[in-house]
């Protein structure tokens, strides 16, 4: 697989790897012939995040040896650890040389690496990022890859009747008001108010009423 990123959709792509890295520390990679999609899910299966991004969304989009066989194709599944993905993503500076031109991923098959070049080690599974810079300076990072069965939830929207929506900077400004330090807050929703919880050792310690 190979797919090459434009510098119109690189903050795009990270802000996407940013929100997954949020949810697990792996980062899975699903690639099909005409899309490919990032996905992740948390250690106590509570949390599932995915993004897809169209063949048009890239530059250049190749689809080599695909390794599973699916109900909707062949397509190529394998997982990252995403803290190295997204440091390689998150562009430090921005001065002469460090205007960033495209950014290409390749993932490179142990078996089917048959030629030796700069970017290939023979026999090993490699996720290949190479950014490319405006003044000629480019980067190659290398990073293992586990092939691995993606984890998909299975639900009917249909199935739950309720529901709230709310934008990213608002969602934010309500979790502000509570400890960075809290492993977890509660959402409890009426039809008039929703109301935003903290709790620790089962008793109630911080509690914020947002009317709907």
């Amino acid at each position: 697989m190979e797919v090459e990123v434009p510098s119109s959709s690189l903050k795009t792509f990270y802000k996407a790897l940013q929100c997954l890295s949020r949810i697990s520390n792996d980062i899975s990679i699903e690639a099909r012939e005409d899309q490919l999609e990032l996905s992740s899910v948390n250690s106590a299966r509570s949390a599932f995040a995915s993004f897809t991004f169209r063949r048009g969304f890239f530059d250049a989009y190749k689809i080599g040896q695909l390794n599973y066989a699916s109900q909707n194709g062949p397509v190529l599944r394998c997982k990252v650890l995403a803290k190295p993905l997204v440091g390689v993503f998150k562009m430090r500076g921005a001065g002469k040389g460090r205007e960033v031109e495209k950014c290409l991923l390749r993932i490179e098959q142990g078996a089917e690496v048959g030629h030796a070049n700069e970017d290939s080690f023979a026999g090993e599974c490699r996720l290949v990022v190479r950014v490319s810079y405006k003044e000629g300076i480019c980067r190659t990072h290398r990073m293992f890859y586990e092939v691995s069965e993606l984890l998909h939830p299975v639900f009917n929207v249909q199935d739950f009747k309720s529901m709230w929506r709310v934008g990213a900077k608002v969602a934010g400004d309500w979790i502000s008001h509570f400890s960075r330090g809290l492993e977890e807050v509660s959402f409890c929703m009426s039809a008039s108010n929703v109301i935003v919880r903290s709790w620790s050792e089962g008793q109630t310690a911080t509690g914020r009423n947002i009317d709907a």
